[in-house]
């Protein structure tokens, strides 16, 4: 077949797609609405092997994170056992508090799942992102196996293609039989945001090809925990919906959302298990970026293998770890860290940042170790410019950090004191609570510098003066130490006396960091 039958073929595929409306608008833009879904005629052929490798994978990814999506919405083990950080699920957009406890028909959170993968240099495919709330895809495969039969009917014919309709009829009977726990013979509509999609076009096809009346959210209604789709003829029971709108617009009464997408009540519907969603909502926590960091640990504890599918090299600055590698590799990215000392957004946990003789949960008795120095850790590297600062102590020195940190062409990190209700303070007094910290010593205001090294300057500043303030008096206005002076003074008194001389120590290292010269600081690698 030469390059002018191929052309033509192409051609034709172009025309085909037109004629079908198949458009697709990947960034959500109005005026990008009719932009063509593009089909080359030319497929990327795969070997018997390397689709079984793919599948296999595949397979076990999409289980792994059906497991992790239970017990996100069900028990949290994985957060009591420390598999996961608790800000990755309590603070995470992605997770929906409202969706906890809900168990859908056959335990299936995830019906169906995508991916997108890529093959690296070394030949192998890994997985770029993963995808749980609405998946998108199933619509343009279709698509693109129907216009693929027309242009190369012979070629389709003859060879041994894996075909589609398979799929689609083990989907809607696995969908057929899970309803059908609730009601004989359930009706399933296909819940489409409406022609403002940006992948309207999967939904319609879809919609066609399954015989799925396709709806928008004032199409149905929630009565008495069941859910209806308006017709002439009057309300009509629906067993099971699938799905195409976004986690956070499926129910505005339960989100709390301003929008004509969703249908209020819906959750509620769901956790009555009066209809099936596919998928469930909330199922959206798997696309969360940060969380394939975590998955091969989680597949080796939850399902005692490795994990077939390895993803894309990423690192979270949430971890130690990850902070870390983004500051050793040099590359010109700023890091504001608000250090509130614990896990606020997840009810204030303890962690590596808590302070000695501070109660936490999971430190009701005091945490009995100091907290780590990341400014020193940071510093210790010669290329990274550091800051620590508090606003309500020196707003002078704040806006002078932030500045030199922007200005400065490599990585940089600021850690900000961060008041928060986990310290049982009154808010309104936060920033004189800032004020407290630095003067007792707690908080020491600090700036590294690289580039004043290479002047032959010294880099180190110590922006505050020696401390005035005895520690207690810092801590004495802070719940999460007063409850320890409280059930146990002496267990309070020696854990403070400890911490006053750990401020004196952390203090004098720091005072005589300010009188050394730039050749006792550690050299920047990339220019020395």
């Amino acid at each position: 077949m030469g390059p002018d039958v191929l052309n033509e073929r192409q051609e034709r595929a172009r025309r085909m797609r037109h004629e079908d409306g198949a458009t697709y608008n990947p960034f959500d833009d109005p005026a990008g609405r009719g932009t063509p879904w593009a089909l080359e005629v030319m497929p990327l052929p795969l070997t018997a092997e390397e689709w079984e490798g793919l599948e296999t994978g595949l397979i076990q990814r999409a289980r792994l994170l059906e497991t992790i999506l239970a017990d996100t919405y069900g028990p949290q083990n994985l957060v009591k056992e420390g598999w996961l950080p608790p800000e990755l699920v309590f603070a995470n957009p992605y997770f929906l508090r409202s969706c906890h406890g809900i168990q859908p028909a056959g335990q299936r959170y995830l019906t169906y799942y995508a991916a997108d993968i890529y093959r690296g240099p070394d030949g192998r495919f890994r997985v770029l992102r993963d995808y749980g709330s609405n998946p998108a895809g199933l619509g343009y495969a279709l698509e693109n196996r129907i216009v693929t039969s027309r242009v190369f009917p012979e070629l389709y014919h003859r060879t041994q293609i894996r075909r589609l309709a398979p799929f689609f009829h083990a989907m809607h009977h696995s969908i057929l039989q899970r309803a059908a726990f609730r009601r004989e013979d359930p009706d399933i509509v296909l819940l489409t945001p409406g022609p403002d999609s940006r992948i309207y076009f999967e939904h319609a096809l879809l919609s066609r090809y399954l015989g799925y009346p396709l709806v928008e959210g004032p199409d149905l209604t929630v009565r008495n925990g069941e859910v209806f789709l308006k017709k002439l003829a009057g309300l009509e029971p629906v067993g099971a919906i699938f799905r195409h709108t976004g986690d956070a617009s499926s129910d505005p009464f339960a989100l709390r959302r301003e929008t004509a997408v969703g249908v209020a009540g819906l959750i509620q519907a769901a956790r009555e298990g009066l209809v099936d969603i596919i998928n469930p909502i909330g199922s959206g926590f798997v696309d969360t970026p940060v969380l394939p960091i975590f998955l091969s640990r989680l597949c080796h504890h939850l399902m005692g293998q490795d994990l077939l599918l390895k993803d894309h090299p990423a690192w979270w600055c949430g971890t130690p770890d990850g902070l870390d590698h983004v500051l050793a590799a040099g590359r010109n990215i700023n890091v504001l860290v608000l250090d509130t000392e614990v896990y606020s957004n997840t009810g204030g946990q303890m962690s590596k940042s808590t302070p000695l003789g501070a109660v936490a949960k999971f430190a009701a008795g005091g945490k009995t170790i100091g907290k780590k120095d990341v400014a020193q850790q940071a510093i210790a590297y010669g290329n990274v410019y550091v800051a620590r600062i508090a606003m309500g102590a020196n707003p002078q020195q704040t806006l002078q950090a932030l500045r030199e940190a922007e200005a400065y062409p490599g990585p940089s990190l600021i850690i900000a004191y961060s008041h928060c209700i986990a310290h049982g303070i009154d808010m309104g007094l936060g920033m004189l609570q800032q004020k407290r910290a630095v003067a007792s010593g707690h908080w020491p205001l600090i700036r590294y510098n690289p580039l004043i090294r290479e002047e032959g300057g010294i880099p180190f500043t110590l922006d505050c003066l020696r401390p005035t303030l005895p520690l207690v008096d810092y801590r004495k206005h802070e719940g999460r130490y007063r409850v320890l002076a409280r059930e146990n003074p002496q267990e309070a008194d020696r854990l403070m006396g400890i911490a006053q001389k750990a401020a004196h120590l952390r203090w004098d290292i720091y005072e005589k960091m300010g009188g050394r010269t730039a050749a006792d600081f550690p050299a920047d690698p990339r220019r020395d």
